[in-house]
């Protein structure tokens, strides 16, 4: 009689061991709480308001970890909406997945467009891996391995054009280019105190003193010419300045650490486009020869993704495009779902490429 009635509390035991086990995946609430334990196993947290969801893969942390999602109260300016992530000094393994649900009264006074996840780094946002945006569904995503303040913020640039020189758009940010040594800037600029700046700065040839012209935000000296022929053998007038033409006919003409390239000196590494990268695998990435993997989807196998140069599996279905479907099994885009036959039609099954097909 008493061996019958341990075996129930001995069975409970057990199963209770198991679900303590830091193997298993925290799960997520019907009703989040912003709070939970995530083991090796990886998992999901949301946010209680149901407006930010972590996803943590395999491997993201290497021992349990109670983490707790909070509205930030002194995030920096710019946010539709911001989270701290506690504990705060957590580095993860893998990088997590930040998705972003908003309401359209969470980004009033911002663009919607230059929508970015972004993380706080030295106390200024900065925009996420990956970062990606469907504003039909108001979701927002991107990936990192730092959590601490998480945002849905404005980015301060898309493109270039955008940014007042010397200021580059990097990280969807104006900032100025760090440097060491002046040659690390580039014509009409200087290293300041670690950063170029211009020198001469000018907006007309106005700013400019007696006997200068500006010309690409410089003040330039003018010289005597007007035509070519003003101008000694090798060199040719360019708003009034004689400016030679041929700068180098081979590597050795140049300083240590430029090369030749259409007879001028100029860092080996710098492009304007793919025709100028002759390194295996390169491609012309922000006007640097750049080894990667891929540029678009195109250049990647069937289903996966081109981010960040490389080709990855998918995460979710809003990274696939419209009409097409991220398996989970296979982390691949396709046209519906290998388990569960989603985006099939009726009397139709989902096979291994991921087509409908019938049984």
């Amino acid at each position: 009689m008493t061996s019958r009635m341990l075996c129930p509390a001995l069975l409970a035991a057990l199963l209770l061991a198991a679900a303590c086990s830091d193997e298993q995946p925290v799960q997520t609430e019907e009703t989040p709480t912003g709070e939970g334990v995530v083991g090796r196993g990886g998992g999901a947290l949301e946010s209680a308001d149901g407006k930010l969801r972590i996803e943590f893969p395999l491997g993201a942390v290497a021992e349990d970890v109670r983490f707790k999602i909070a509205p930030a109260v002194n995030a920096p300016a710019g946010a539709g909406l911001a989270y701290v992530v506690t504990p705060t000094d957590v580095q993860l393994l893998q990088r997590a997945r930040l998705l972003f649900r908003y309401a359209d009264s969470d980004i009033s006074g911002l663009s919607e467009e230059r929508l970015r996840v972004s993380t706080v780094d030295a106390g200024q946002w900065r925009v996420s891996d990956s970062p990606f945006l469907d504003t039909d569904s108001n979701q927002a995503a991107g990936y990192s391995r730092v959590l601490a303040t998480v945002g849905l913020v404005q980015a301060g640039c898309l493109e270039q054009s955008e940014c007042t020189a010397p200021e580059v758009c990097s990280g969807f940010t104006c900032q100025l280019v760090a440097c060491d040594v002046s040659v690390d800037c580039g014509a009409g600029l200087a290293c300041v105190s670690g950063v170029c700046l211009l020198l001469n700065a000018c907006g007309s040839d106005d700013d400019c003193l007696l006997g200068e012209f500006c010309a690409d935000i410089v003040c330039l000296p003018r010289a005597d010419c007007s035509v070519a022929d003003g101008c000694s053998d090798g060199e040719h007038c360019v708003e009034g300045r004689c400016t030679r033409s041929v700068d180098c006919q081979v590597a050795a003409d140049c300083g240590e650490g430029f090369a030749c390239r259409d007879n001028l000196c100029n860092d080996p590494l710098a492009c304007g486009s793919d025709d100028i990268c002759v390194g295996d695998g390169e491609r012309c990435i922000n006007g640097v020869c750049t080894v990667v993997e891929c540029v678009t989807d195109d250049e990647c196998p069937t289903g996966q993704l081109c981010l960040e140069g490389g080709c990855m599996g998918c995460a979710s279905d809003m990274e696939c495009g419209e009409g097409r479907f991220c398996d989970p099994a296979s982390k691949r885009c396709g046209r519906c779902v290998v388990a569960t036959g989603e985006g099939c039609g009726a009397g139709e099954v989902c096979d291994a490429a991921q087509q409908c097909v019938a049984p």
